[in-house]
C-alpha cells in the first residue's frame, strides 16, 4: 500500500527508526516565481539587498538584529548525551571535538546566526574529504548572495550564488553553482555519499506559511508596513527643520529710493539688469543672515527722517513664521520605536526604550526576567541552525559511536541576587568584607 511505511530497520542517525516507503510529497512551485532558471527573491530578484539598504537607514534596526545575533549565538555549540532523566553529559571524543572547535564551524555558525536573523534562510555549505567518506567542512555561503534554481518535481536542486545579482546569470563564469539536498529525503545521507560532487549547500530556514523557496523573516512587517520607511524619513525631515531653524525666511523691504544710492547709473540699467543687481544685494544679504556660521551676527539697516521729521525705513527685515515645531516627530519617533521592538520580538527592558523624551527601560529584576524568556525562545531557531551538524554526524557514523548524541548552545547564563539585582558572589559598595 503506497505511504505505509515499510517495517524494514535502518541507522538514520536516531532521526528515523523505520525506512519509509517513500519520500515526503513535495508542492511545485508555480513557474512565474523563475526566471532564466532562478527563483527570484523578491519581485526583482533583490529582496536581500533592499532589506540591507533599508535597515542601513535606520538607527534601531541594525543595532536590534545585532542584539538578536549575539544571544542566539550563545557561548559556544557542544556534543553532549542525555540520559533519561534528560541530564547532559559532553562527549569526550576528540573527532568531533575536534570539528566543533575548527575556526571554520565556529565561522559557520556566527553567519549561519546572522542571516537566519537577518533572512530568516541560511545556505551552509557542506565539503567532503579527498575519499568522500567523511564531511570535512561546514560553513555558510552569504545568504544575500545565493538563490535557489528552479523546482524538479517540487524538489529544489541546485543553489546559485554570486555577488551580482539581480544581474547575475547562473551560466556566468564567477557564478558559483552547487547541488541542494533535500532535507526532506530519509536517505539524503545515501544520497550525498553516492554523489560525485564534493560541495553542497545544505538549506535550512525559518518556516513561514506559503512559501516555498524562500522563507520570510516574522519582522519582515515592519517594512511592508511602511514603519521602517517612515522611520527613515523622521531624520531626514528633522534636519530638514533644523536647516529651516538656522536659515530662517525673511521678508526684506527695501526703500526704492535706496538702489540709486547703491548702484551707479541705475536710472540708465535695463529692467532685467536692475532685477539682477536686486537679486545680487539679497544673495549677498542672506549670507550675513542665513547659516550656523552666521547665527548671532549682527547686520547693518539704513533709515532716515522726511522732512517733517517722521522716521523713514530704508532697510527693513521681518522673519517669517515657520509653520514647523521642533519636537513634532517625537511621538512618531517613539511609536516607531514600539513597532519596531514588537516586530522584532525584543523586550524595551533589554535595550532600553526607544527615542524620544521616555527613556525609561524598566528595573533591574524586569531585565532578568526578560532575558532569560528570551533565552529560552532560542532552543527553536538553534535547533534549526544545528540541522545540518545532525546531517554531518549522520554522514560521518557519529551517531553510531554515540547513539544519544545531541549538539547543544551554551546560552547566556544570568545568575543574579533577587534582592540587589547583582551577579551572585559580587560585592556592593559598603558591603562587609568576610
Amino acid at each position: 500500500m503506497e505511504g505505509v511505511i515499510t517495517s524494514d530497520v535502518v541507522n538514520m542517525g536516531g532521526s528515523l527508526l523505520f525506512e519509509p516507503g517513500a519520500d515526503a510529497g513535495a508542492v511545485q512551485a508555480d513557474q512565474y516565481e523563475a526566471q532564466a532558471g532562478v527563483a527570484i527573491w523578491g519581485s526583482s530578484n533583490n529582496y536581500p539587498k533592499e532589506i540591507i539598504d533599508l535597515v542601513s537607514k535606520s538607527t534601531e534596526v541594525g543595532p536590534l538584529l545585532d542584539w538578536k545575533i549575539k544571544v542566539l549565538h550563545g557561548k559556544r555549540i557542544k556534543a553532549v548525551t542525555v540520559d533519561a532523566e534528560g541530564k547532559a553529559t559532553e562527549i569526550n571524543d576528540n573527532e568531533i571535538k575536534s570539528f566543533l572547535r575548527a575556526r571554520t564551524t565556529k565561522r559557520y555558525w556566527r553567519e549561519a546566526c546572522t542571516d537566519m536573523v537577518w533572512f530568516a534562510n541560511a545556505f551552509p555549505e557542506l565539503i567532503k574529504t579527498k575519499d568522500k567518506s567523511k564531511i570535512a567542512y561546514i560553513g555558510t555561503q552569504d545568504a544575500s548572495f545565493c538563490r535557489y534554481g528552479e523546482m524538479e518535481k517540487g524538489v529544489i536542486k541546485k543553489c546559485f550564488v554570486s555577488a551580482k545579482w539581480p544581474a547575475a546569470k547562473i551560466d556566468d563564469a564567477e557564478t558559483l553553482k552547487y547541488d541542494v539536498i533535500d532535507p526532506y529525503s530519509y536517505n539524503a545521507v545515501e544520497k550525498t555519499k553516492t554523489a560525485t560532487q564534493a560541495k553542497f549547500i545544505y538549506p535550512i530556514s525559518i518556516p513561514s506559511p506559503g512559501k516555498l523557496y524562500y522563507q520570510l523573516a516574522s519582522w519582515d512587517g515592519l517594512r511592508l508596513s511602511k514603519w521602517l520607511d517612515l522611520m527613515a524619513k523622521i531624520p531626514i525631515l528633522k534636519g530638514a527643520f533644523l536647516d529651516k531653524v538656522l536659515n530662517v525666511v525673511y521678508e526684506i523691504g527695501v526703500n526704492s529710493d535706496l538702489w540709486p544710492k547703491w548702484f551707479k547709473n541705475w536710472e540708465d540699467l535695463k529692467d532685467e539688469e536692475k532685477a539682477a543687481k536686486k537679486i545680487e544685494w539679497v544673495n549677498a544679504m542672506n549670507k550675513r543672515l542665513c547659516g550656523v556660521e552666521n547665527a548671532g551676527s549682527s547686520i547693518i539697516t539704513e533709515f532716515a527722517y522726511d522732512e517733517d521729521g517722521n522716521l523713514v525705513n530704508g532697510v527693513t527685515i521681518k522673519p517669517i513664521v515657520n509653520p514647523f515645531k521642533d519636537g513634532q516627530w517625537l511621538e512618531d519617533s517613539q511609536e516607531g520605536s514600539a513597532h519596531t521592538m514588537r516586530a522584532l520580538g525584543v523586550d524595551a527592558t533589554l535595550v532600553g526604550a526607544g527615542p524620544g523624551k521616555n527613556m525609561g527601560a524598566g528595573s533591574g529584576s524586569d531585565k532578568l526576567v526578560a532575558v532569560k524568556i528570551y533565552e529560552a525562545l532560542q532552543v527553536f531557531t538553534r535547533e534549526i541552525l544545528l540541522e545540518p551538524l545532525n546531517f554531518v554526524a549522520e554522514y560521518n557514523g557519529w551517531f553510531k559511536t554515540h547513539p544519544d548524541l545531541e549538539f547543544q548552545v551554551d546560552g547566556i547564563e544570568l545568575n543574579f541576587d533577587k534582592a540587589t539585582v547583582r551577579p551572585i558572589g559580587q560585592k556592593g559598595v559598603g558591603d562587609a568584607t568576610t
